[in-house]
């Protein structure tokens, strides 16, 4: 068995036919292990940067994607990492004729984060854009789905959206985001790796209804003045949707962004913050979950 990870160790996995990395770091007793997904032309260790996901209590696994052209050398613009989600998003891999299972991919990820911290711990799940729709694969059809506690996915597709989830979940975009808006569009070209999107027949606002919500039962509330969200139950997991004000594609974590990159991906709102919002929610998931595991194995309680 190995020792507790302390440093930033690489993972190498063999999978589908190709050997591939994931970020990996973890303090010297973790609470939970926080799943991150990239988006389009990134990489694990840039969605950990971005949205700046080190924590004292969570060990940290960013699997990497491979490239849109498998075959091919990975290049952000031309022939970016993407994730598998069909079924979920738009993007449909040109890739050689070896079928890639992402889902089984990020879970052979999460085996061996298991070995190395000699654990199995609970699983929050954080995905952005084409990660995020790749979350919501995993949360429906994933080997581990039965261990993430709660989910944080930001400006994803549902045009396909089915599935009944056993996580919490929050969905956010922003109403200034010219690839994936809070209330959708008839889709756009993706001028950095040159194919176009499907319709976004499901809003963000919508999508949860698609899970099970009940529709007369949401609950709104403002966050500040960026941020307005929406709450409601699927069976017994909690949904909310937060709408991003003012905000455009690029994930918010409460920092400037460049100029040239503002002028693609639409306006930076620097007073949203997801990835706190994001920890507040997994901090009150976990409790929750953990109070459950508690009860469950004390069992039920005897009244004379």
């Amino acid at each position: 068995m190995h020792s507790p990870a302390t440093s930033r160790e690489p993972l190498k996995v063999f999978h589908d036919g190709f050997d591939r990395t994931a970020y990996f770091q973890s303090p010297q007793k973790p609470r939970a292990l926080l799943l991150l997904l990239h988006p389009v032309g990134s990489f694990g260790l840039g969605m950990v940067k971005t949205g700046k996901w080190v924590q004292d209590d969570y060990a940290v696994l960013a699997p990497d994607a491979l490239a849109l052209w498998s075959e091919k050398p990975t290049n952000p613009k031309t022939n970016p990492p993407v994730w598998s989600s069909s079924g979920v998003s738009g993007i449909q891999r040109r890739a050689s004729a070896v079928p890639l299972d992402d889902a089984g991919f990020i879970s052979a990820c999460i085996d061996e984060a298991d070995a190395r911290l000699g654990q199995s711990l609970p699983v929050l799940l954080v995905g952005h854009s084409n990660g995020a729709a790749m979350g919501f694969r995993f949360l429906v059809e994933g080997r581990h789905r039965a261990r993430v506690v709660a989910a944080s996915l930001m400006a994803a597709t549902w045009a396909s959206a089915k599935g009944d989830l056993s996580a919490a979940v929050m969905f956010s975009s922003g109403d200034g985001d010219p690839i994936r808006p809070w209330e959708g569009h008839p889709g756009v070209p993706l001028p950095w790796f040159l194919l176009p999107q499907d319709p976004v027949e499901l809003t963000t606002a919508q999508c949860v209804q698609t899970l099970g919500a009940q529709e007369t039962a949401w609950q709104s509330q403002a966050l500040g003045e960026s941020v307005e969200a929406r709450t409601n139950r699927s069976g017994r997991a909690r949904l909310v949707a937060l709408k991003l004000l003012r905000h455009g594609h690029v994930w918010p974590a409460g920092q400037p962004l460049p100029a040239e990159l503002a002028a693609r991906m639409g306006p930076n709102n620097e007073a949203i913050d997801l990835t706190a919002l994001s920890l507040q929610f997994f901090a009150e998931e976990l409790a929750a979950s953990e109070i459950q595991s508690a009860v469950a194995e004390r069992g039920p309680s005897v009244v004379a």
